[in-house]
């Protein structure tokens, strides 16, 4: 704020954060397929753990807390549909110290798994995310003064992503071997429920960020 950068360092790098979860099946399901389908009903709670000060730009350097449930079902042999909503606490963050930050945090996630065979699957999900901030107590400072070029600036500049809903959708493959261990490659684009970019199709684009490339490994022994 007033021109002081808050972050010691323009080139952050390390791990910022460790999570820690835990979870208690209220209701256990599993596929004929190890590793298809952990599904049935089930809590979870989850702490992020900072592991650098927030100055270096990775963390808030404050813990986060989180509770989750979980509801799936498997289908077929080698297939599964599952949905999680998430609220988290979030832990101070001195770097919006004074800014309208909300404390806490929704998410809501629908995944589903379609085996091809007993190693490979497509995956489809989708996610929606509560925002950050608080609109109403944030105002914009355009430096374009036509209509279209402000629309612009706040796509650019991830201001939808940050005080309105976001969501994202991911495609993916797994590949899954022994007693359920596998391998994810994602392809995750983002969006948000809404007009705010005015293409009036009832979906926006965020730009926080464009999209992504994820690997997850998983293994079970």
């Amino acid at each position: 704020p007033n021109g002081v950068n808050q972050l010691s360092t323009d080139h952050a790098e390390g791990a910022g954060n460790l999570k820690a979860k835990m979870k208690y099946w209220l209701w256990h399901l599993t596929s004929p397929t190890p590793g298809a389908c952990d599904c049935g009903l089930a809590v979870s709670g989850q702490v992020k753990f900072p592991l650098q000060r927030h100055d270096h730009g990775l963390t808030s350097g404050h813990n986060d807390y989180s509770g989750l449930i979980h509801l799936g079902v498997p289908f077929a042999s080698n297939s599964g549909v599952w949905a999680t909503a998430g609220f988290t606490k979030l832990g101070p963050n001195e770097t919006f110290a004074g800014w309208p930050r909300r404390e806490w945090l929704q998410m809501y996630d629908l995944s589903l798994n379609l085996g091809l065979s007993g190693h490979l699957g497509l995956i489809l999900q989708a996610r929606a995310e509560s925002p950050m901030f608080n609109k109403e107590y944030l105002s914009f400072n355009y430096t374009a003064t036509d209509e279209q070029g402000q629309l612009e600036e706040r796509v650019a500049s991830a201001w939808n992503s940050m005080v309105e809903w976001r969501g994202s959708e991911s495609i993916g493959v797994r590949w899954a071997w022994g007693k359920g261990s596998q391998i994810n490659f994602l392809f995750i684009e983002d969006w948000g429920i809404g007009t705010e970019d005015q293409a009036n199709d009832g979906l926006y684009i965020n730009n926080a960020p464009d999209f992504q490339f994820l690997t997850q490994w998983h293994f079970v022994f």
